[in-house]
């Protein structure tokens, strides 16, 4: 119970415009360390089966900055906490906006959106992978080697300076999509085709027959000739994928943790399933200066690659938003959510450490449900902390339910965690 005369507990605004599952899981967390939620999402979201909501606002994509400015009157958030990809984009969108045409934005909402995001002079970086590795390496912070292209002769150009593989991406993407690697001159070509390609017969083509006509050598020098959207060609870096997940305040890192995946889905650059906590020094040292170099706030993750030969950090890129291991601090005693609970109320004391919630032998995590769905008969699922939600049933029921044709039998499948065995 709240002390008589103390101040309210901050409000946040949880905003999804994915229907990702990833983006369930930290509510849980943020409610249990004392913030009020507002949670802003589509019709089609999980959000709707989390029970840790004061107030849900379901909306079309269309009505966000309507919702925002009648959410920020009605409950004076201190943050909008963007839980995917469609929403931090929409933010930034709702800067661009409150930078160039004031006028249609209210102050308290301008106000809200300047403390969500951060230092308001970097924000036009903070999407941009070409832009956050220039940055990095601009700080002395290991990086892939890399090169902007508009012609596929140009990124094979690139792989015979820096060595076959590379890898080939393209901007806006995430979770592995939009990232492909590239043996040959060949495969070069293909992989730039299959990036650009839009619409039902070009993506036709970059599935089926692309990659034959690019064996051909005059026609992969035809292919090799066209102009497109521009890509990132960048040099490949052999070894273990690996990331830090951080809370940060105007670019002031106040909690974070490190860890190595296991299993990705699908390999080689697919999103993490299996993940493993560690101890790395040279990753929270680049990821503090990062930080600090963009301004950002509010929960994030910056993936690496852990070099084979030398275990060297090298940094990929930022993701500017929950990621879906942000909650799983508490496993370790370092609580994100109380980190910018303290920093919010400044009470230190909230944010001093706990013994982890789980045995320290435990400091592998099977996530879910993206383990089970790579492979339901994994051994991470029964030796590893299976991460499922145990206490929210309608949660669990309605990933089940919606679950594709192709994985019907998943639908009554038992789920087991490690504190089952």
């Amino acid at each position: 119970m709240q002390p008589s005369g103390a101040p309210p507990p901050p409000t946040l605004i949880y905003l999804a415009l994915n229907d990702w599952f990833s983006s369930t899981r930290l509510p849980r967390y943020l409610s249990r360390a004392g913030f009020r939620l507002v949670a802003i999402c589509t019709p089609a979201s999980p959000l709707l089966q989390v029970r840790h909501f004061e107030h849900r606002a379901v909306i079309a994509p269309e009505d966000l900055t309507s919702t925002l400015e009648e959410v920020t009157k009605r409950f004076q958030p201190k943050l909008i906490v963007s839980a995917d990809e469609g929403a931090i984009y929409a933010v930034h969108a709702l800067q661009q906006q409150c930078a160039t045409a004031p006028a249609t934005i209210s102050t308290a909402l301008r106000a809200l959106v300047r403390r969500s995001l951060g230092n308001p002079e970097q924000q036009h970086h903070m999407l941009r992978k070409q832009r956050i590795n220039e940055i990095a390496g601009g700080l002395g912070i290991a990086v892939p080697r890399q090169r902007a292209i508009t012609l596929p002769r140009e990124a094979d150009a690139f792989a015979r300076e820096v060595g076959y593989p590379i890898v080939l991406k393209k901007e806006n993407t995430h979770g592995g999509m939009g990232v492909l690697l590239c043996r040959n001159a060949a495969e070069t070509v293909t992989s730039v085709f299959r990036l650009r390609a839009i619409g039902i017969p070009r993506r036709g083509i970059a599935k089926y027959g692309v990659g034959t006509l690019a064996h051909i050598a005059p026609l992969r020098s035809l292919l090799g000739a066209w102009r497109g959207q521009p890509l990132i060609a960048q040099e490949y870096v052999q070894g273990t994928p690996a990331f830090r997940t951080f809370v940060a305040r105007e670019g002031r890192v106040l909690a974070g943790f490190s860890a190595v995946a296991e299993r990705v889905n699908p390999p080689p650059f697919g999103s993490s399933t299996v993940v493993r906590f560690v101890d790395n020094p040279n990753m929270a040292r680049a990821v503090a200066a990062l930080a600090e170099a963009v301004g950002i706030t509010g929960f994030a993750g910056v993936d690496f690659i852990l070099e084979a030969r030398s275990n060297r950090a090298v940094l990929l890129e930022l993701n500017a938003r929950v990621t879906p291991t942000n909650h799983l601090g508490s496993l370790l005693g370092t609580d994100l959510c109380a980190a910018l609970m303290a920093e919010l109320t400044d009470d230190r004391e909230i944010a001093s450490a706990r013994p982890p919630n789980a045995l320290p032998v435990l400091r592998t995590v099977a996530l879910f449900p993206s383990e089970l769905m790579r492979d339901a008969a994994s051994e991470y699922l029964v030796s590893a902390y299976h991460d499922i939600p145990e206490d929210e049933p309608e949660l669990i029921a309605a990933w089940r339910t919606g679950l594709p044709q192709c994985a019907h039998w998943l639908r009554s499948i038992p789920l087991l965690s490690v504190a089952d065995t």
